[in-house]
């Protein structure tokens, strides 16, 4: 049960609001059980119960279409 505590407070659980049993809050969001989100567009996240498990989902390489010796400068 320790583990699964020490993994809510890893991903940002705030204590959930009274009525939401089976909710989770995440980031001042609730979830309900079962859903998945992408907070972040290579993290998922699902909802067990009233823990929020997060993962890193495997994106694609972006390609980009620069020629050789050329660099993206930034503002």
């Amino acid at each position: 049960m320790r583990w699964w505590v020490f993994v809510g407070a890893l991903a940002g659980i705030l204590s959930a609001a009274p009525g939401t049993h089976g909710a989770c809050v995440y980031e001042g969001s609730l979830h309900a059980n079962q859903s998945s989100w992408r907070p972040e567009s290579c993290r998922e996240c699902t909802c067990h119960g009233d823990v929020p498990l997060c993962s890193p989902v495997r994106c694609p390489n972006l390609q980009c279409d620069f020629q050789r010796g050329e660099y993206l400068r930034l503002p």
